[in-house]
């Protein structure tokens, strides 16, 4: 979860280009800064433990950007939304991002929209249950190629990524499409 539009990810950081479209074009998105996608994040993650983005991250989605501009159109979303973070996640601030959902949405009027879990001990990964070991704890990242610390506990990983599974399975069941 993010409360910006963010773009596509390659190989030593961002990629300078969209990850969504709408009806053909690009959706506009925040260009993140130096200290998210510049060589002092693949030095770090040339070796374990690998970089940690999510101070970056939340430096950029705390700072001077426009929500207006490049924020998720909340006042648009008409659909529930199951919102998952992980409180010590060292990738990503998606435990931010979940308050972030939370917060907007109510602001709206719509926070019976949400449903909301941070798992406060739980890092990077809480979709994927049964990954927990103090290994887990590092990883290659899927698209940079580089070493990347995930956060969390492995006991915390681990029990949020069953509850998060059990939660998604129980969202997805409610949702009802015709």
């Amino acid at each position: 979860p993010a409360p910006l539009v963010h773009g596509g990810f390659g190989p030593g950081g961002g990629t300078g280009r969209a990850a969504w479209t709408l009806r053909g074009e690009p959706v506009p998105f925040v260009h993140l800064s130096e200290r998210v996608t510049g060589e002092a994040l693949a030095e770090a993650g040339r070796k374990p433990p690998g970089h940690s983005d999510a101070p970056a991250f939340l430096a950029e989605w705390r700072g001077p950007v426009s929500y207006e501009r490049w924020g998720i159109p909340y006042d648009r979303i008409a659909v529930p939304i199951l919102a998952l973070g992980g409180g010590r996640d060292a990738q990503w601030p998606s435990g931010y991002g979940v308050e972030m959902i939370q917060e907007r949405m109510a602001a709206l009027g719509k926070a019976e929209l949400v449903e909301a879990h941070v798992y406060p001990d739980a890092g990077h990964g809480i979709s994927r249950p049964g990954i927990a070991s103090p290994l887990s704890l590092y990883a290659i990242h899927r698209v940079s190629r580089l070493w990347a610390t995930k956060g969390g506990v492995p006991e915390a990983n681990s029990s949020a990524g069953y509850d998060a599974w059990t939660r998604t399975l129980r969202f997805l069941r409610t949702l009802v499409i015709e």
